[in-house]
């Protein structure tokens, strides 16, 4: 299957992980962007849109580094 159709929560799973809120955050904006992406543009465009949910930028390293 299509790793960029399965859910995100699968992926993870796969992955051998927790699922987290960061991680699908940071999952779902890589999946929602073509191209390639900081992590400082991801941390943007997840503050952007889920400002009541704060992450920081070192949790989106964290959660690339184990993706």
């Amino acid at each position: 299957m299509n790793r960029h159709l399965e859910p995100i929560d699968d992926v993870i799973r796969a992955a051998g992980l927790r699922r987290t809120t960061p991680r699908a955050l940071v999952l779902r904006t890589l999946r929602s962007t073509r191209g390639h992406l900081t992590a400082s543009e991801i941390f943007d465009q997840i503050e952007d849109e889920r400002p009541a949910e704060p992450i920081a930028v070192s949790t989106v390293y964290r959660a690339l580094e184990a993706l």
